[in-house]
Order: C-alpha cells, then sequence, then structure tokens
C-alpha cells in the first residue's frame, strides 16, 4: 500500500510503502543521476536491490537534496554529511 501525500510549497511527503527512483526524483525535483550518484557512493540502499527505495531511504534522499540544493553540497560530500548525521 503506498500512500503519498505531497505539499509543494514546503515538500512535505508522506510516504507508506515503497517509491520508485522516478517518483523519488518527481517528488523530490532532482535528476535520476543524482540518486545514482548517492547510490554509488553508498548513501542510498535500494529496497531489496531493486530500483525502489523504502520508506527510510526515501527519507535520506529527501535530507540528501536539501544538502545538496541548500548548500551546494556534491554527492560525496552528501555521502559523507549524511553518515556524520547518522553517527550523531
Amino acid at each position: 500500500m503506498k500512500r503519498v501525500v505531497v505539499e509543494t510549497l514546503h515538500l512535505q511527503t508522506e510516504v507508506l510503502g515503497d517509491v520508485s527512483l522516478g517518483e523519488a526524483c518527481q517528488l523530490c525535483h532532482v535528476e535520476i543521476e543524482f540518486v545514482h550518484a548517492l547510490i554509488e557512493e553508498g548513501a542510498l540502499e535500494l529496497a531489496d536491490g531493486h530500483s525502489v527505495l523504502d520508506r527510510g531511504q526515501f527519507a535520506r534522499l529527501r535530507k540528501a537534496v536539501r544538502l545538496h540544493k541548500d548548500l551546494g553540497v556534491n554527492p560525496p560530500g552528501v555521502a559523507l554529511a549524511l553518515e556524520l548525521m547518522d553517527q550523531l
């Protein structure tokens, strides 16, 4: 069961279930290449090896997008920042 609620002004998104990479890119307004770069850096993991993100990984993608868009951090820097935030 997938439920997605989006408020475009603040990008408030609720996901119950998996989201495809294409859907995730549309919801986060990001290119698929950026997501693939995050996967290569180890910052994101696909659900069961498929091309979908589970709820937790989608939330992680949203953090990554904010770091990238708001602060201009590149994918390797995003991966490092997320790793350091995980350790806190």
